[in-house]
This record gives structure tokens, sequence and C-alpha cells, in this order.
């Protein structure tokens, strides 16, 4: 069922965050962790990188038509994100 602009999705988030838990737990109790370590760690990098892209790039048609105010903090959160990282880690 493709989603629809402007349906409030709170029960689909919901579930998802159930079931996510619930196959942690499958996985966990099983010992698939074990198998974790024959994934390289570059890989585990590039999929969270491409799964943060693909919601990010989700978000954009919801920046059309909105309050003035938005466009700001969505610019303050880009430094954020961005920025953050990039700042130099405070020594002992």
């Amino acid at each position: 069922m493709p989603v629809q602009r402007g349906v409030d999705g709170v029960h689909y988030f919901v579930a998802a965050v159930i079931l996510a838990g619930v196959f942690q737990i499958i996985l966990g109790v099983s010992g698939v962790a074990k198998l974790m370590r024959f994934i390289p760690r570059s890989v585990m990098v590039g999929f969270v990188n491409a799964l943060a892209i693909l919601i990010l790039m989700s978000q954009v048609p919801e920046l059309i038509n909105v309050p003035c105010l938005v466009y700001p903090l969505v610019a303050l959160a880009l430094m954020i994100a961005f920025g953050l990282p990039k700042m130099p880690k405070a020594t002992d």
C-alpha cells in the first residue's frame, strides 16, 4: 500500500518499532551476533549512510509549502549534523 501525503502514520511507526524490537530479541537469543564479525565495517557504515540518505531524500518533499521559520531550522539542523563531527574533541 503506497503512503499517502497528509496521512498520519503513527500507527505504522509504532508497528515498525515493535517489529524491529521483536527481530532484535529473536536474533539476540539465537546468537546471530557472532556472525556479524564476518561483515566488514565499511559495509555496515555504507548501509547506514545509504539509509540516512534515503530518509533525508524522503523528507525533502515535506519542505514544500511550509512556514518560513522551518527553513532556518532545517539549515541549523544540517549545520549541526555536518559541522559537529568536524569540531575538534576536547582533550583531558
